[in-house]
């Protein structure tokens, strides 16, 4: 009686009445006025209020844009990510060979 909770997965405040009544609210952010340069206002996964976040920059691959934390395959064996503005490929045929060598032994 008199308890308040939250549900965060529906983002609202929750509150148990003497008379067995519950009330639920949705919470209020406190909404950021400006975010510094470099970062956005995003809304994480399972968070209720945006927060400022660093923005991940993209990447150019033969004149194609790359999203941040993208995994793509420009030709065969080759496995590339995109991480804030930097690729990272690795040779996966090469890895899968190595990977059947040690499972031999």
């Amino acid at each position: 009686i008199d308890t308040e909770w939250t549900l965060s997965e529906s983002c609202q405040t929750c509150k148990c009445l003497s008379n067995k009544i519950i009330i639920c609210r949705n919470r209020t952010c406190q909404m950021p006025k400006d975010c510094r340069m470099g970062e956005q206002l995003t809304l994480k996964p399972g968070s209720c209020c945006p927060t400022c976040s660093p923005i991940r920059r993209s990447c150019l691959y033969d004149s194609t844009a790359i999203l941040h934390n993208t995994i793509f395959y420009p030709k065969s064996c080759l496995q590339c990510r995109c991480r804030d503005g930097q690729l990272f490929c690795d040779d996966i045929c090469h890895q899968s060979i190595l990977q059947s060598m040690y499972l031999l032994d």
